[in-house]
């Protein structure tokens, strides 16, 4: 066995180079040590660069803090309306005085039509007015000839009615101004006759009788060929209208109203038709204002 371990030639290698080192350092002159003062913690922390602080984001306004917000801004918007109609008066007063006239009348036409409404309403649903009836009962025709040796387009003629009207308002009376009535052929007037006023209470009827007789030329010859037809047929075509202007009497009050016009369709038997003819039949007239 080996009594001495043979050493390694790199490990000898290191050892002299380790002595070799610390000879020098004895050899060599230490350098002058400056003293530096502690550093504490507190400043080794502040001169760590730091970064900015954060703006906080501010919190939105409550609900109130809006409204009042909003308000002034109402209130200033006012302010300088209200500012800019007074500059505006200050420049021209007139406008602003016919401005204010105009809103004034409006305004006092418009209560005074829905007070009209509204009283015309309570009035209707007090009162219920009705429309005025009239009847036809009888009528004659004595005479109705057309053409004569000096006149072709004469007409001669004598026409009685009876009409009936009747007022069937339970609170209101009339009075009828002005009566007259008109007799047509084809839409020309050959008989007018005035009446005589009267008066009709509360569901009340009045019997008038007008007459109409005498001479009236037909124009056309149209209208003369269409009465030769009529007549040679035994049965005549003639209107009468009977108008009047209506005085409304509620209570003690007495009130202008409208003009009545009353218009009568008749069929009548011509003078001397055959004993076959048809005779004459009482007939309902249309009644308007």
């Amino acid at each position: 066995t080996k009594t001495h371990k043979e050493e390694n030639p790199r490990t000898i290698i290191r050892q002299q180079g380790r002595k070799s080192r610390r000879l020098h350092a004895l050899t060599q002159p230490r350098p002058l040590l400056i003293s530096r003062p502690p550093v504490s913690p507190q400043s080794t922390i502040q001169s760590i660069p730091q970064s900015p602080p954060r703006r906080r984001r501010r919190n939105p306004l409550p609900s109130n803090h809006r409204s009042s917000r909003t308000s002034k801004a109402s209130r200033r918007t006012l302010a300088m309306g209200s500012g800019s109609r007074a500059a505006s008066c200050l420049c021209c007063p007139f406008k602003c005085l016919a401005c204010g006239l105009f809103s004034c009348l409006c305004s006092i036409l418009v209560s005074l039509l829905v007070t009209a409404g509204v009283l015309a309403l309570i009035l209707y649903f007090v009162f219920r007015p009705q429309m005025i009836a009239a009847t036809v009962d009888s009528a004659s025709l004595a005479q109705f000839a057309l053409g004569t040796p000096a006149s072709p387009a004469l007409l001669q003629y004598n026409l009685t009615l009876a009409m009936t009207v009747r007022n069937p308002n339970k609170r209101v009376g009339l009075y009828y101004d002005g009566v007259e009535a008109l007799a047509l052929f084809d839409g020309q007037r050959f008989g007018f006759a005035p009446l005589d006023p009267f008066f009709q209470g509360h569901q009340a009827s009045t019997e008038v009788k007008p007459a109409f007789g005498g001479q009236q030329v037909l124009e056309g010859d149209v209208t003369q060929a269409n009465l030769r037809t009529q007549l040679a047929g035994g049965a005549v075509e003639v209107e009468v209208k009977l108008n009047a202007k209506l005085r409304v009497k509620v209570w003690a009050f007495k009130v202008p109203g409208p003009r009545a016009r009353i218009s009568c369709p008749l069929s009548l038997p011509a003078p001397g038709a055959a004993a076959g003819a048809p005779a004459f039949k009482p007939t309902d007239c249309k009644v308007w204002f």
